[in-house]
Formats: structure tokens, C-alpha cells, sequence
């Protein structure tokens, strides 16, 4: 690349020395009264720019063979292009009859006869007539533009080039005798800058005239299919499309032809901008300075006024041309906003003289670029000292830049709407067009699945497939849970002699629980104990009385956890006997336990959800406008309601009892038989989980081939592109309540880049709860769900697309220890995501904690980590709930956990539970005391202190 750049530089280099060496040696030889040095140099333009007046005539005998072009309705092409269209348009017209005779039939509305028919019988009727209908909408564009075109048309391309005044460009002055080497040399290349310009001027609108001719041959050959199209369901919009393009290229010819006829008469008649008089004036005024200039003494007013040697190069020569070609170019920037795709050309066009423009800004600035950087060393000194940026140029690239990036932000979402489109939309057609429009995704699909284009994509079929996969997973876990039973009831069979040793045993844990009871209520009765604890409340436990006090709750933890540990060994011996041969009865009234708990729920919420007349009383006891009849019905529903609660708790402890029960066989031998049935059972039971699983798999590939997975990696990938745009947005902003009204924003506009992109970083700065505050939402499973409604709700986001970024926040919340928004999405057997439930997401979480240490946990993880805030109410320590992951994980390792949050506990952590006695009680009661204990000392110790900060006050007692 260096190699290259040298290359360039010296090939530069080594033309503007010889540039130079000729401009120095014309000047010599000018003082010596020889022009041959500029007459060579000028000789050189003069070749290039004969070549270029030989291109713009025939670019200008094109531009008026172009503009007078009729026959774009009895062309060849169009003709045998029209008639193809046509028939396949009739053709298609029987499909739409079809679709709206299933939907008079089905009672859909959208499709109804009477909403359609009227319409499709009108389309049918002008598709046969749609040429014929462009014809005449040509023929009044044409009209127009032909009157402009006769005006110019007999001029001729060399008669042009005389009115534009380049035949003038290289002519020079009289009193050519006088004429020297910077007046020939300017000359030519003035001549050059005027015929460049008109060049691609010119050829710029013959472009265009081009492409309009040609834009139209097209429209008139699909002019069927924009009928067809109107008659379609969900295709007006495409209709509506062709009709606004086809408009537009009829426009934008008589708008051209208009400004050229304009500039050329302009040019011809040239005293509409200035008059003959004031023209001599300027001129005399010109030549008058440039005689003082060069020194040179002329007499002859012609050469006198040449500015640069040439009759075209008089003051008002010039700006005649500039107004002509700058009617031209205004010509070009109207069609270029009214053309629709033929106005494009145009940009093109503009481009090239935008190009000039530059590369004269360019060498200003070359020359000026010292003296700049000395003035915007100034400007930005004053702009610093008054608070104004004076830099305009910056502000015009950042503006330039914000454009950029909008344009290619709206590119993205326009292209992510698209794949929504072809995934989700509502009608066939709809997502077929949507999925077509697409190109790449449409052509990968033709490409890899030859027949998902057109029979793929249908939510019915995907919403059949998905119930049917729910329906064979309900199934197989029914089956795994008669395993399960199975399996248990191997590990209960026992002979009448270990039944007997086992009754001995039950007999003997329940006598010493008993004693153990009675030992713990010794100390706990006793009035010394109490005495201490009363003191403790009152804060005057001496230090001898507080160990005192401690050694005594020790004894009563110990009693504790031997009763426990009694009272698990007692349910797990016996509650029941059971025969054998009463085993398959016994299994069925478990069946019919579930069956009935499973018919009263349906009950029990028909009452709730759907009973208008109870929802009325409910809300009529809520204004508290409810009458003492209307209080007793509903007192008597409720009791109802209870009463089915109370059926569902018995029904599910007589389930227990049955699980739980022993199984009485007579000897060993029989029960080796009993063990060689069940044996047999489990393996019947497991093929049939096989046959399932099988045909759960089959379902599974028929719901991925429906759901078009190229579109979800391509709009994956597009939000995806949408969050990295949106990152750089966000990249600075560190304060969490600027983030907050940055999402805010997003949501108004359904930036779903954005508001990834904020949520995302809020949450890897463990601060996402501060988002879920400002939105009243809580910060553990309820908290999720209801951030993932929102999302859908108010942000615009698919159901998928929602929870997909809820399952995110969730992960990036586990690797900061925020435990307690992780796991609330899980994505099923068919890829897709759905709500694990409350049990689920508590066991996820129970497991991801019990995989870091114990020192680490109590050190890291705080309140955000061990408990959530309710969603609907303040974030306020009183509105703060423990987790049961939480209070499972500290009663699996009461001592350790209780040993270490003494020494290196969280103190936000600490503060939240010693705040709140229903904390504590909750540890306490599920087998955490020594926890609790340890969290109400380190509080006592702390409200002791002198530190008004309870944070502080918590950490100077650890």
C-alpha cells in the first residue's frame, strides 16, 4: 500500500513541475512578447475540449430524440409483456373467488362476499382495460411536455452549443497581438469548465428521460397486477405503490422538458437578466481593472472586456451561461424530489457537480489552511470562554452524521418490520409479499427448503403443532411420575417380620421426639430464660448474660434440629400398610385424586375469572356499595371457594398417605414376585415413554420447519445490529436515571435497539432495579413477567422478542450475583421462549447458589441476590420478601452460613432481613435459626452504636 501511495506521489509530483516549468517559462517568454508557450498549452485543452463539444452534441441530439419518443403504449415489448400479465392476473382472479367463498362459508369477515365481490368484479373488468387506461394518462403527461419540446426540439445540437456560447469559448478577442500566456492559457480553460459542466448537466437529464421512458414500458406491462393486487386482501398498500410511482415518472418528464426550454430561451435571448446597456458597462468596468492588473495597455473595447481572452468570457456572457445551466440544475433538484425512482438520476448528476464544487473548496482550503488553523484557534478560545460552540462546521457533520445514523437506524427497523411481517402477519398473502421483499431470506428459503416459501409460516398450524407437543409432554411426565411410583413402592416392599421391626422403631422415635420436647420446653419455660430475653428487648443484657443467653439458644437449636431429624426418620417409617394385591387400586385412587383436583380447580377459577355476577359483588365490596343481601351471597361463594380449597388440601394428603404407605407382602418369596412385576410395569411404562419421545421429536422438526427459522436468525441479526448502533448511543451515560429516561424514550418510539441496549447495560451495573422502581415493578419472578408484558405492551415488542430479553437480563443478572431475576424464561422443545413458573425458577436459583461457596455467597450477594421487591408497591424494606431459594439454602448449612455472615456478611443483605421480623420468622420456622440469630444479634449490636448510618453502624459490628 506504500508502494502505491510513493507511485501516486511522484506521478503528481513530477506534473506539477512540469506544470509549473511551462506557467514559469510562458511568463518569461511573455516578457519577451512570444505566446508560443501558452498557445501550446492551450492547444492541449483546445484538443480535449473539441472531443467533449463532439460528445455534447450527440448527448444534446439524444436529449431532444429522447424527449420526443411517443410510442410507449404500441411498442413490441410492452404490447407482448401486457397480454402475459394480463392472463395470468385473470387466471389469479379464480384463486381470490376461492378465498372469499371459504370466507362467506367460515363467516369470516375480512373475507366476506359482500365486502370483496363488488370490488373484485370492478378490478376484473379495468385489468382488461388497464393499457388503455395508462395510454391516456400518457398521452395528458405528453401533452404537456411536447409543448415545451416543439419549443426547442429545431434547434439543433450545433445551434445549442452557439446559444450556450461555447462555439465563443475558444475565439479569442480581437487585438490578438497583445494577447499573452495567462490570458490564452485561461481561455481554454474556461472553455474547458463551461463544457464540462454542460455536459453532465445534459447528460444528466437525458438519463433521466431514459429511465422515465423505460420506468414506464414497465409500469404499463404490470399495470394488471395493480388491479389484481387491489382486489387482493392486504394488497392495497402494493396497489397503492404502483399508482404513486407510475404518477410520479409521468410528472417528472414535463417538469424537465419545461426547464430546458426555460434555460435555452434564457440563453437566446439574455436581456431578461441584465440589459445591453448595463452588459457594456460591466464589461468596459472589467476590462478596465484587468488592464490595471496586467499592465498592459489595450484599445480595443472586445479584447478589453475578455476576461480571459475569449468573446465567452465577457462578464455578461458569463452570467447568462450560469443562469442557464443553474435553471438546468433547479430543473434537475425538482425532479429529483418529485421523480421517485427516475428523480435518483438526478442525485447522480448532482453528485458529479457537487464533485467540482469540491475539489475548488479543496484547494481554498490548501491555500488558507495555515491562516484557518490560526482562526479557529481564536473561535474556539471565545467559544470556550461564552459557552457557545461558534464552530459551525462541526456542528453541520455532527447534524450530517445524526442524519446518517437515523437513516440507517430507520433501514434497520424497516428491514426487522419486514421479517416481523413475513413471520407473524396476519393474512397468507401478507406474509408471503412481506417474505419475498425480503430477497435474501425468500432466495435461502427457494434455495434450502424448496417447498417452505409458500406452505411454511402459518400460526395456526404452529399453534396446532405447539399444543400438540404440550399435550405429549403432559403425557410423558404423567407416565415418568407412575415410574417414579413404581420405584418408590420397590423401596416400601416389606415382609411381615420387617414390618413388625419397623413398628418397634416408629414406637421408639416417637418416644424419644417426645422426651426431647419436653427437655427443650425446660429451658424455654424456665423463668431464668425468660428473664434473659426480656432484658434482651430492653437492651440491658450484661456480657456475661448475653453468653448466657447464647449458650442456652445453642441447646435449644440442638434440641431442634434431633427433633427434626426424629420427625423426618417417623414419616418416612410408616404411615400405612398396605397389601399387594390392593397395589393397582391404591394407584388408581391417586388417579382419581389428581382427576378430581384438576376438575374442582376448573371449577374454582370459572367462579373467579368468569362469573360476572361474583366479579360484580367483589368489586361492589371493594367501593364498599354492597348491600347485607349481596354481602351473604357473597360470603356464600367464598365459603364455597374454601370449601374447594379444603377439598383440594385433603385430596392431596390422602395422595401423600398412599405414596408414602408401606406394602405388605407375606415372605421373601413373595415378595421377589412383587419386585419382577414392577419390574415388569417400569419397562412397559418406558417403552411407551420411548414411543413418545419419538413422536415429540417428529413434532419438534415439523414446528421448526413451520416457523421459518432463517427469518428468526435474520431479524436475531437485525436486532442485533439495532442494540450495537444503539450501544455507541449509550456508551457514555453512566448515571442510572439518565439511562431510565433514555428508555423512556425508546419505549415512546418503539426502539427496541435502545431499549435492549439501556436495559442490558442497567443490568450489568446492577442496577437494573432501579428501571423496574421507576416502572413500579418488582425485581424477582413477578417483577420479570410484568417486565416482559410492558415490553410487549408498551415498547412494541413480540412475545418472543420480549422474553428472550428478559431471559438475557436474567443471566446477566446470575453473574452479578442478583440471583433473584434469573430463571423466570425458559424455552421449551420447540425453541420457544415461555414462563418457567414461580417452583421452577426457585429450584434454578436454589441451584445456582448451592454452586458458590459459602464465604463467597454471604460476602457478595445482597438483597437483589437473596430476596426481590414486590411489583405494585414501593422498593422499601418493608415491601422486601426473602426468597425460599434463600431460606432453603441457609437451612441446608445453618451453622456455616450463620458462622460467616458474622464475619464477612453483606451488610445491604443484613439490613434488609434484620429490618423486617417476618424474615427472621421465616427463617427460623424452616430450619435456619442459627441464621436468623446471628442477622438479629448483628442488628442488636449495630442499634447500640453511635453511627447514625445503619449500613455503616452494621459494618463496624462485623
Amino acid at each position: 500500500m506504500k508502494i502505491i501511495k510513493n507511485k501516486k506521489f511522484l506521478a503528481f509530483f513530477t506534473l506539477l513541475v512540469l506544470t509549473l516549468g511551462i506557467f514559469i517559462f510562458g511568463y518569461g517568454a511573455q516578457a519577451q512578447d512570444s505566446e508560443w508557450a501558452g498557445r501550446i498549452v492551450g492547444g492541449i485543452i483546445g484538443i480535449i475540449i473539441s472531443a467533449l463539444g463532439i460528445i455534447l452534441v450527440l448527448v444534446i441530439k439524444g436529449l431532444i430524440f429522447i424527449a420526443s419518443y411517443q410510442h410507449f403504449i404500441d411498442s413490441q415489448a410492452v404490447v407482448l409483456g401486457w397480454v402475459i400479465v394480463r392472463d395470468v392476473c385473470n387466471m389469479f382472479f379464480v384463486i381470490v373467488l376461492m378465498i372469499i367463498a371459504f370466507g362467506t362459508i367460515l363467516h369470516l369477515e375480512n373475507y366476506s362476499y359482500k365486502k370483496w365481490l363488488p370490488k373484485l368484479v370492478l378490478m376484473a373488468v379495468l385489468i382488461n382495460f388497464s393499457k388503455t387506461i395508462c395510454g391516456l394518462l400518457i398521452d395528458v403527461s405528453q401533452v404537456v411536455m411536447l409543448t415545451f419540446v416543439n419549443a426547442f426540439k429545431d434547434v439543433g445540437g450545433a445551434n445549442m452549443i452557439n446559444i450556450l456560447g461555447i462555439s465563443d469559448i475558444v475565439t479569442l478577442a480581437q487585438n490578438t497581438d497583445d494577447t499573452g500566456f495567462w490570458a490564452i492559457v485561461g481561455a481554454y480553460v474556461l472553455g474547458l469548465i463551461y463544457i464540462i459542466i454542460a455536459i453532465i448537466v445534459i447528460t444528466t437529464m437525458l438519463a433521466m428521460l431514459v429511465m422515465r421512458l423505460v420506468m414506464i414500458w414497465i409500469y404499463v406491462v404490470l399495470s394488471p397486477l395493480a388491479y389484481l393486487l387491489a382486489a387482493f386482501p392486504g394488497g392495497d398498500k402494493y396497489a397503492s405503490r404502483w399508482w404513486s410511482d407510475f404518477t410520479k415518472a409521468l410528472v417528472v418528464g414535463p417538469v424537465l422538458a419545461f426547464f430546458i426550454w426555460l434555460s435555452f430561451a434564457a440563453l437566446q435571448t439574455g436581456n431578461s437578466i441584465i440589459s445591453e446597456a448595463e452588459m457594456n458597462e460591466l464589461n468596459n468596468q472589467a476590462g478596465d481593472e484587468i488592464t490595471s492588473i496586467s499592465g498592459q495597455s489595450t484599445t480595443d473595447a472586445s479584447s478589453k472586456s475578455a476576461l480571459a481572452g475569449t468573446k465567452a468570457s465577457t462578464p455578461g456572457a458569463l452570467i447568462k451561461f450560469i443562469v442557464a445551466i443553474g435553471m438546468l440544475i433547479g430543473g434537475l433538484r425538482i425532479a429529483q424530489e418529485i421523480g421517485g425512482d427516475v428523480g435518483s438520476i438526478a442525485g447522480e448528476g448532482m453528485k458529479a457537480v457537487n464533485k467540482g464544487k469540491g475539489m475548488a473548496i479543496g484547494a481554498g482550503k490548501f491555500v488558507g489552511k495555515w491562516t484557518g488553523q490560526q482562526l479557529g484557534d481564536i473561535r474556539d478560545t471565545v467559544s470556550q470562554k461564552i459557552g457557545i460552540d461558534l464552530d459551525v462546521v462541526a456542528a453541520e457533520k455532527r447534524r450530517r452524521e445524526q442524519v446518517a445514523y437515523n437513516r440507517k437506524l430507520k433501514k434497520t427497523a424497516i428491514r426487522d418490520a419486514t421479517l416481523k411481517q413475513a413471520e407473524e402477519g396476519e393474512t397468507w398473502f401478507g406474509r408471503k409479499a412481506a417474505l419475498l421483499s425480503t430477497g435474501d431470506v425468500a432466495w435461502q428459503n427457494i434455495i434450502d427448503k424448496k417447498f417452505r416459501l409458500l406452505t411454511a409460516g402459518s400460526p395456526t398450524k404452529a399453534a396446532e403443532l405447539l399444543e400438540q407437543i404440550n399435550k405429549g409432554d403432559k403425557k410423558k411426565s404423567t407416565i415418568e411420575d407412575t415410574i417414579k411410583d413404581i420405584q418408590g413402592e420397590k423401596n416400601r416392599v416389606i415382609t411381615n417380620e420387617e414390618r413388625r421391626k419397623r413398628a418397634k422403631e416408629f414406637e421408639d422415635l416417637n418416644t424419644h421426639s417426645d422426651d426431647l420436647v419436653k427437655k427443650r420446653e425446660i429451658i424455654t419455660e424456665s423463668g431464668e430464660y425468660k428473664d434473659l430475653i426480656a432484658k434482651e428487648k430492653d437492651n440491658n443484657l450484661s456480657e456475661a448474660e448475653e453468653k448466657q443467653l447464647i449458650a442456652q439458644r445453642t441447646k435449644i437449636s440442638k434440641f431442634d434440629a434431633d427433633i427434626a431429624t426424629d420427625n423426618a426418620k417417623i414419616k418416612e417409617l410408616n404411615v400405612m400398610t398396605i397389601k399387594a394385591d390392593e397395589i393397582e387400586a391404591t394407584r388408581q385412587r391417586i388417579k382419581d385424586l389428581d382427576k378430581e383436583n384438576e376438575d374442582i380447580t376448573k371449577i374454582k377459577k370459572s367462579i373467579i375469572e368468569e362469573d360476572v355476577n361474583y366479579k360484580e359483588l367483589t368489586e361492589a365490596e371493594r367501593n364498599g356499595s354492597i348491600n347485607p343481601t349481596d354481602r351473604r351471597k357473597l360470603a356464600a361463594r367464598r365459603k364455597e371457594i374454601d370449601g374447594m380449597d379444603k377439598k383440594i388440601k385433603t385430596n392431596n394428603e390422602e395422595k401423600d398417605r398412599l405414596r408414602n404407605a408401606q406394602i405388605l407382602v407375606a415372605d421373601d418369596e413373595a415378595k421377589e414376585q412383587m419386585h419382577l412385576k414392577q419390574n415388569a410395569d417400569i419397562a412397559a411404562h418406558e417403552t411407551e415413554v420411548k414411543s413418545l419421545n419419538n413422536n415429540l421429536k417428529d413434532l419438534s422438526k415439523s414446528l421448526r420447519r413451520n416457523q421459518l427459522s432463517e427469518i428468526q436468525s435474520a431479524r436475531a441479526s437485525v436486532h442485533a445490529e439495532m442494540e450495537g448502533e444503539a450501544n455507541k448511543k449509550v456508551a457514555n451515560f453512566t448515571n442510572p436515571d439518565q439511562l431510565v429516561g433514555i428508555f423512556h424514550e425508546a419505549v415512546e418510539q418503539h426502539d427496541i435497539g435502545l431499549m435492549s441496549a439501556v436495559y442490558k447495560k442497567l443490568a450489568r451495573t446492577g442496577n437494573y432495579n432501579e428501571l423496574h422502581r421507576d416502572l413500579n415493578i418488582g425485581t424477582g419472578y413477578d417483577g420479570m413477567i410484568d417486565m416482559s408484558k410492558y415490553l410487549q405492551e408498551n415498547g412494541g415488542m413480540t412475545k418472543q422478542d420480549s422474553r428472550a430479553l428478559v431471559a438475557e437480563i436474567g443471566e446477566i443478572c446470575k453473574s452479578i450475583n442478583h440471583f433473584e431475576a434469573f430463571g423466570a424464561m425458559t424455552m421449551n422443545k420447540a425453541g420457544q421462549w415461555e414462563e418457567s413458573g414461580k417452583d421452577k425458577q426457585e429450584a434454578a436459583i436454589l441451584a445456582e447458589k448451592s454452586k458458590v461457596q459459602v464465604q463467597q455467597f454471604v460476602r457478595a450477594a445482597n438483597r437483589l441476590g437473596n430476596g426481590s421487591y414486590q411489583s405494585g408497591k414501593p422498593h422499601t424494606a418493608e415491601n422486601w420478601e426473602l426468597s425460599r431459594s434463600s431460606i432453603n439454602l441457609f437451612a441446608s448449612k445453618d451453622h456455616s452460613y450463620a458462622e460467616d455472615l458474622t464475619k464477612t456478611g453483606n451488610i445491604n443483605f443484613i439490613q434488609f432481613i434484620g429490618s423486617n421480623k417476618k424474615n427472621l420468622d421465616a427463617l427460623r420456622k424452616n430450619g435456619a435459626r442459627e441464621v436468623a440469630d446471628a442477622i438479629e444479634s448483628i442488628c442488636a449490636k449495630a442499634n447500640k452504636s453511635n453511627v447514625s448510618n445503619p449500613l455503616d453502624s452494621i459494618k463496624n459490628t462485623l
